[in-house]
């Protein structure tokens, strides 16, 4: 699921799982890597590849609460690539491949700023942030069986 470039939105209530891996062949006729040619050709075969369970990209003044994300096979929970001033509250991440958040400029210019993670659950994830953006803050989180802090 993928937002980009919105202001204002608003997720709650919501389970996302099941974000499957490059060899998962259950979204179209030959696996994710067979496909990367509709990506823009070998070169950018990762990006078939590279798949978080939700795309928050250069939202601003967004809210995400009480939704819970589990199984991102390869990539985070959340990707907040170019995210200003917004709070993600009470949500749940579970068996995520990555990191709870991505939260840096992914490749584009614009960095994230006032990103707000409060009454965060962690369990059986790779890592709680990949950070290049500043002004990330993280308030109430309870983190198990997380591999790298």
């Amino acid at each position: 699921m993928g937002l980009s470039d919105w202001s204002g939105i608003e997720l709650r209530d919501s389970a996302l799982a099941h974000i499957a891996n490059a060899e998962y062949n259950g979204f179209g006729k030959g696996s994710l890597q067979s496909d990367s040619l509709g990506c823009g050709g070998a070169r950018y075969s990762w990006y078939c590849e590279y798949m978080h369970t939700l795309y928050f990209t250069r939202t601003n003044n967004s809210i995400i609460s009480n939704t819970s994300f589990t199984d991102a096979m390869f990539g985070s929970g959340l990707d907040l690539t170019g995210t200003i001033n917004t709070l993600v509250k009470d949500c749940n991440f579970s068996r995520i491949r990555q990191s709870v958040i991505y939260h840096a400029n992914g490749g584009y210019t614009r960095g994230g700023d006032n990103v707000t993670l409060e009454n965060i659950r962690a369990v059986n994830c790779s890592s709680i942030a990949t950070i290049g953006s500043p002004n990330l803050s993280i308030r109430g989180l309870v983190a198990r069986g997380v591999r790298f802090g």
